[in-house]
């Protein structure tokens, strides 16, 4: 039986919730990273469609890069998407093949544009 979400154990946290009956409160504390990574990726979105100017922000293309990183992390190290999603029997494709198409290409597309018209804006600025 692995150890209990009560009595953290660093040494034996890959096996923490083996038994999901007893830990039924660790798995939904994994969950709710798992939302929070989802509900982080969508507010770069939104925040991008806001106000475009913030796809200049290296603060937002490093929380954005980190994202995508740990959507599409193949290793199962405690607390990465495989893992959480071993844990809640939910294939991490799914999710990660999701969040591409709905957040990271809509963002690429929108940070694409936009250097397009930063690049366009320049040039009529030097050809004046």
């Amino acid at each position: 039986m692995g150890a209990k979400c009560t009595k953290f154990n660093m040494d034996g946290f890959d096996r923490l919730l083996s038994d999901r009956t007893d830990n039924a409160g660790c798995l939904a504390l994994w969950l709710a990273v798992l939302d929070r990574a989802v509900r982080d990726a969508y507010a770069l979105l939104e925040a991008a469609k806001r106000k475009p100017k913030v796809l200049d922000d290296h603060v937002f293309f490093h929380t954005l890069l980190e994202l995508k990183k740990w959507f599409h992390d193949p290793s199962a190290r405690v607390g990465g998407i495989a893992w959480i999603c071993d844990l809640a029997d939910i294939h991490p494709d799914r999710i990660a093949g999701r969040m591409d198409r709905e957040v990271f290409h809509p963002l690429a597309e929108m940070m694409n544009q936009y250097r397009i018209e930063r690049l366009k804006n320049k040039i009529e600025r030097e050809t004046r």
